[in-house]
């Protein structure tokens, strides 16, 4: 019945899902509000009956599920937060009004969720 509703959901479904498991709204959401411990949701099988988890769910579901199979909660926060907020194109806006010891210290966070992602 699980793999019924996964293959039924529509995008705004999914982006529900996607925003528990990771609340990009800004940094302290994603770090304290996101989900770090669903591992599983849904499932699916080949035909000779092999169990396939998250194989039709969207890439970024499937992401944030094998982060949160990680033990190191924190490690697994600080990836959620360089993934939504550091990786590709993002906007130096967010350093604006910091002080530059801080600055300093976010970039030391962010550094250490790059090396995590990157140890993945």
């Amino acid at each position: 019945a699980t793999d019924r509703i996964t293959r039924s959901l529509t995008r705004v479904g999914w982006d529900s899902i996607a925003s528990v498991l990771c609340d990009a709204r800004d940094i302290p959401a994603t770090y304290f509000a996101s989900n770090h411990t669903i591992t599983k949701f849904g499932s699916a099988t080949d035909r000779s009956g092999q169990f396939f988890p998250f194989r039709r769910h969207p890439h970024n579901i499937r992401l944030y599920l094998a982060m949160n199979s990680l033990e190191d909660k924190r490690k697994v926060a600080m990836m959620k937060v360089v993934y939504a907020h550091f990786a590709g194109n993002f906007c130096l806006d967010l350093f604006e009004d910091m002080s530059p010891s801080l600055i300093i210290e976010i970039l030391g966070f962010v550094n250490l969720g790059f090396e995590a992602l990157n140890v993945q």
